[in-house]
């Protein structure tokens, strides 16, 4: 992940759920704080309810495979926590990316179309359907 560094301790996930805020969801929770820095830290975690291994870590993939794919969309300067929640039904990748993207986007940590952050004017790019000749 190229703007993301793992959160690893328990005291950092203990602030993220005390001073932050949370969005819960029906397959995972988005707990979320600004950090103060230029890059994302993140932490994946799953329920105690989750039973089995097996269960836990495919939770867990999915959730880090979503986050994946949709780091380049989201804002630097945040330390985010997916809990993972157990599911009656079988999980499939396109339901949790869709839940998870969802709450990033309540959260207000995906970017907007047309967003370019500070840094160099090389990265800077806005996206626009116009034609700035026409």
């Amino acid at each position: 992940m190229k703007f993301t560094v793992p959160l690893r301790f328990n005291h950092e996930f203990g602030r993220v759920y005390k001073r932050g805020r949370y969005i819960p969801g029906k397959h995972c929770v988005l707990h979320y704080m600004k950090n103060r820095r230029e890059i994302n830290r993140l932490g994946i975690t799953t329920g105690r309810k989750v039973k089995g291994s097996v269960r836990r870590n495919r939770i867990r993939r999915l959730m880090r495979e979503a986050y994946r794919l949709n780091e380049e969309s989201l804002m630097c300067g945040y330390d985010i926590v997916l809990l993972g929640r157990d599911a009656t039904e079988d999980l499939s990748y396109d339901i949790m990316e869709s839940d998870i993207v969802a709450h990033l986007k309540k959260a207000g940590i995906w970017k907007p179309v047309g967003f370019a952050e500070k840094g160099n004017a090389d990265d800077q790019e806005i996206i626009s359907d116009a034609d700035p000749l026409l």
